[in-house]
């Protein structure tokens, strides 16, 4: 259902890690979907006035096709949890080898 070839960590591809990279910060950032949306709470400790300030269509996040990406993350971390933490260390491995 879920394929390994996906890269999971967003590095160097938005206007923040760049900016971070900037002062010598190299980031990796998993964008994920809400609960509302995925049907997996992802972020169990959310408040009322986080899930209201979600940045979920902010930014790139407004296109149809980053949102279906999001949605197959999320869908993809509760339902083949396995391959997708495999996936998740082979992107880590890539970042920490760039960060070197």
């Amino acid at each position: 259902m879920f394929t390994q070839a996906a890269k999971l960590l967003s590095v160097s591809r938005d206007a923040k890690t760049i900016k971070g990279e900037k002062v010598g910060i190299l980031t990796g950032v998993l964008y994920l979907a809400p609960h509302t949306l995925a049907g997996y709470q992802v972020c169990p400790s959310a408040t009322e006035g986080c899930m209201a300030a979600c940045l979920y269509t902010a930014g790139q996040g407004r296109y149809s096709n980053v949102q279906t990406a999001r949605l197959n993350r999320t869908r993809w971390f509760f339902e083949g949890r396995e391959s997708f933490m495999a996936t998740l260390v082979v992107d880590i491995l890539r970042l920490v080898r760039k960060a070197n």
